[in-house]
Order: C-alpha cells, then sequence, then structure tokens
C-alpha cells in the first residue's frame, strides 16, 4: 500500500506496550476494589455503631416506662422479667467479642469444607 507499518511483524513492541497497559488497568481495579472494602468496612463499623446506639436508646426507654408503670397509683406492681432483661443495655465489648467469635467460627468452617 505504500506505507511503512510502525511496527511490523512479529509485533514486539506492539506485545510490551499491550502488556505494559494491561498491567496498568489490572493496577487501577486492585486500588479501586482496596478502597470500596475500606469503605465497606467503614459502613459496616458505622451501621454497628447505630445499631448499639438504638439499642441503648431502646433499653432506656424501656427502664423510663417500666419507672413509670411502677409510680402510676392506679396500676399493680409485678415484676416483669422480659421488660428488665429488655432494660439492661448490651455491653459493646460484649458484641464485639461475639462478632469475632462468629467470624472466626465461619472462617474454620471455610478452611475445613474447602
Amino acid at each position: 500500500m505504500g506505507y511503512t507499518p510502525p511496527d511490523p511483524p512479529p509485533f514486539g513492541w506492539l506485545g510490551i506496550v499491550l502488556s505494559v497497559a494491561s498491567l496498568y488497568m489490572v493496577l487501577l481495579v486492585y486500588a479501586n476494589q482496596r478502597r470500596d472494602d475500606e469503605l465497606a468496612e467503614l459502613r459496616e463499623q458505622l451501621t454497628l455503631e447505630l445499631a448499639l446506639l438504638n439499642e441503648q436508646k431502646t433499653a432506656k426507654v424501656i427502664s423510663l416506662l417500666e419507672e413509670f408503670r411502677r409510680d402510676i397509683p392506679i396500676m399493680d406492681n409485678r415484676e416483669d422479667p422480659q421488660a428488665k432483661a429488655m432494660a439492661q443495655p448490651v455491653e459493646p465489648e460484649r458484641v464485639v467479642e461475639a462478632i469475632r467469635e462468629t467470624r472466626a467460627r465461619a472462617e474454620r468452617l471455610d478452611t475445613s469444607g474447602a
């Protein structure tokens, strides 16, 4: 056709350029995936903190309702063990420990089943 190709066969330079470009794309994908994983972990932590805060608020409301019920003279004073148990706020350390135990158990199951 009258022109010289920039990289005649066996396309040595073209292969190198494509390899470098694919390596660059792999690194970009890996960096984005790592960032997404970090954001997902932060979202999980925030969700756990909000759940603990909501649980503490609910425990306080139940505690106040039980106190209000005891203070009303027209209500019978009775023991409600379920309300008493629900009025106790959960300890965040116990929740974190339970999560760690559950993850460890899941990892043991994954390794034994694989």
